[in-house]
């Protein structure tokens, strides 16, 4: 819309002020400026918001505001029609001479739109355990500065089978005569996972307060993304975690407590009787891994089972490797 039609300046004409502008010199007032980008707050638009240094002429109201959100552009011509029905001591150089005007505006929070519908959407039969995804990402409900940015879903039709929905939205809430806005969607089934709360570098023993708890549809989650938080805490990534993404069960493992070419102590026990040897790690190991490690002493290979920091136990077959 390039303009509103309800910026007509005849509305103007009748008005006590222009009768007093009329009657001054326009080479006598001090040269009016545009005023090339203009906010306003209310629903009207004066005088001295469009022109800068035109005295108490600024307080005279010319039009309607565009709606909340929205913006309307005043060319050259409609300018200059306004400039000479006040004499103000102002002309346009070409084209190029426009002022923008935009209603400032609270918006209506994506989430409270969502909740809204759902609302509606589960006095039709819908789960209440699913998530409102908009067709139109970009749809954005504003209210006039000073409103309570509320939303009302006026008309709701949902066909259960596809879960797919239209409605009929109007902001904000209390305001019968606000515009309607047409919004459709689906309906998804979500689910919760646990996912890093910041990014987890490889080597990071995750901790519970690594961690905190997202909602995602059902259908995008892999089967083997992990849903549990018990799957995760101790266990340490093989590569760095991003933050916000879901983890899969490949990307972490047990700490590593023996490091391969690491020296670690192997025990051995047989009845009453404990031997120890120093060895070195042919490979990581977690606890309860099974690794192989070199006996210093024999040079011989064993494997043993690690069961802390730098100890792997050695299990009674292998006790001639000891010696």
């Amino acid at each position: 819309m390039r303009r509103l039609q309800i910026l007509v300046v005849a509305v103007l004409l009748g008005l006590s002020s222009l009768a007093a502008a009329a009657s001054q010199d326009p080479d006598s007032r001090a040269a009016a400026r545009l005023n090339g980008s203009v906010s306003v707050v209310g629903p009207e638009i004066l005088l001295g918001d469009l022109f800068s240094g035109i005295g108490e002429l600024a307080e005279v109201v010319i039009a309607k505001a565009p709606p909340p959100g929205r913006q309307v552009t005043l060319d050259a011509r409609w300018l200059w029609r306004v400039a000479r029905a006040y004499k103000l001591n102002w002309r346009p150089l070409g084209e190029k001479d426009v002022s923008i005007v935009r209603r400032q505006s609270d918006m209506v929070a994506r989430a409270d739109v969502e909740q809204a519908i759902l609302s509606r959407l589960i006095e039709l039969g819908a789960e209440d355990d699913m998530s409102v995804t908009m067709g139109n990402r970009m749809l954005r409900l504003h209210v006039a500065i000073g409103q309570i940015p509320s939303v009302a879903v006026d008309d709701i039709v949902y066909d259960p089978r596809s879960h797919r929905f239209s409605a009929v939205l109007r902001a904000p809430a209390d305001d019968p005569a606000a515009p309607r806005v047409r919004a459709s969607g689906r309906l998804q089934r979500m689910s919760e996972i646990p996912v890093p709360a910041r990014d987890l570098p490889r080597g990071t023993v995750i901790k519970a307060a690594d961690l905190k708890w997202i909602r995602m549809p059902t259908r995008r989650l892999h089967r083997e993304v992990i849903g549990d938080t018990a799957d995760l805490i101790g266990k340490t990534p093989r590569r760095s975690l991003r933050r916000d993404r879901p983890i899969r069960f490949a990307e972490v493992r047990r700490p590593s407590l023996v490091n391969k070419r690491g020296l670690v102590t192997l025990h051995l026990r047989v009845g009453n009787m404990s031997l120890s040897a120093r060895g070195k790690a042919m490979q990581d190991g977690s606890l309860g891994d099974v690794v192989r490690v070199t006996n210093l002493q024999s040079k011989t290979i064993v494997e043993g089972v690690v069961i802390g920091p730098n100890k792997v136990r050695i299990d009674p077959p292998a006790r001639m490797a000891m010696n």
